[in-house]
């Protein structure tokens, strides 16, 4: 399923750096956006072309404050800051290690935590920021705090409240199915909210799995709000990060994605697909591509692939694509 972008979002994002106007063609001409996404209501952007334009804004300013901060947050701050909690026992040790973290890191932005009776909040303050400029910056900021935290957990973490200082855009309604609730707006802080319970929860990642998460993060943890990224784009590239895809079993993505086996097959079902087809499709792509690209023999992408007998490797190959190894090396598809 492909997500959208409203195009207000967009210019949201290109409002952020108006003073570079050469970056903004720059990044237009990369990610081809039209000129009616900018400039007429009702246009959107897919969620993967978004995702790129956040990463190439980014890299061309080399820091992942949209140039919004005078002491900006260097490229790779956010990835440093997942590797700096990822061996924190509970959510409460990895937020207050992410406030401490970026203390360090900059004090022009302050993250703190606040408990009040049943309810914890976490709030997001600046200094030497124009608040109505810095609202993108802030809602992004605080956007992938919150994924990031749901990941961490491995739920999303539900929210009682949300507010941010700056006044409320004609898009508010975007913003609200961000955070899937009614927003707060020109307020007194920005914050999010959720019940004291929750700080307790156990870190359910690990070091082993981080470096999948961070390949495309933070840019889809803003871009891919408007549903969870699925299973099977998740089992995916958990698949493609292994080195032997045949001794990967069921319960080896039932442990990644904590869960049971059965609630594995159960989700993938849902989204009409199933553990084995998916380690299929992988290795059948894998073995086209060293059949037509590499001059490895036979035995060798036996080997590659980790079949235990060239025989296994040539049946599975003539069943993928009805031809043998050496039909598709004379006429590849």
């Amino acid at each position: 399923m492909v997500n959208y972008i409203p195009n207000e979002f967009i210019q949201w994002h290109f409002a952020s750096i108006a003073n570079e106007p050469k970056l903004i063609e720059k990044i237009r001409h990369r990610v081809k956006i039209p000129d009616e996404v900018l400039n007429t209501s009702g246009h959107q952007l897919s969620a993967d072309q978004y995702a790129e334009l956040l990463t190439l804004t980014t890299k061309f300013h080399n820091q992942e404050s949209f140039g919004q901060l005078s002491q900006p947050l260097g490229k790779g701050s956010f990835h440093m800051m997942c590797h700096a909690c990822i061996t924190c026992v509970t959510f409460e040790q990895a937020l207050i290690r992410c406030i401490e973290f970026y203390r360090l890191l900059n004090p022009q932005i302050k993250w703190s935590l606040e408990k009040k009776g049943d309810t914890a909040s976490v709030h997001f303050t600046f200094t030497d920021l124009d608040n109505e400029k810095a609202g993108y910056f802030v809602s992004f900021m605080m956007t992938i705090v919150w994924r990031w935290i749901s990941w961490l957990i491995n739920k999303t973490l539900p929210l009682t409240s949300v507010s941010f200082r700056f006044a409320r855009p004609s898009f508010y309604k975007e913003i609200e199915h961000i955070y899937r609730q009614e927003i707060a707006f020109d307020q007194a802080t920005n914050q999010f909210s959720f019940a004291l319970s929750e700080l307790r929860q156990p870190i359910k990642q690990s070091v082993s799995n981080l470096n999948l998460f961070l390949i495309n993060v933070p840019e889809c943890l803003l871009s891919h709000y408007q549903e969870e990224v699925s299973i099977k784009r998740q089992l995916k590239d958990f698949l493609l990060n292994q080195e032997n895809l045949n001794q990967v079993t069921l319960t080896d993505a039932a442990d990644y994605f904590c869960c049971s086996e059965q609630s594995l097959i159960r989700k993938l079902r849902a989204e009409g697909t199933k553990f084995k087809a998916q380690v299929d499709a992988i290795q059948k792509s894998r073995a086209y591509d060293l059949v037509t690209k590499t001059n490895l023999s036979n035995q060798q992408i036996t080997a590659e692939l980790g079949f235990n007998d060239p025989s296994v490797f040539y049946r599975k190959f003539k069943k993928w694509f009805n031809h043998t190894p050496s039909q598709i090396r004379q006429s590849p598809m």
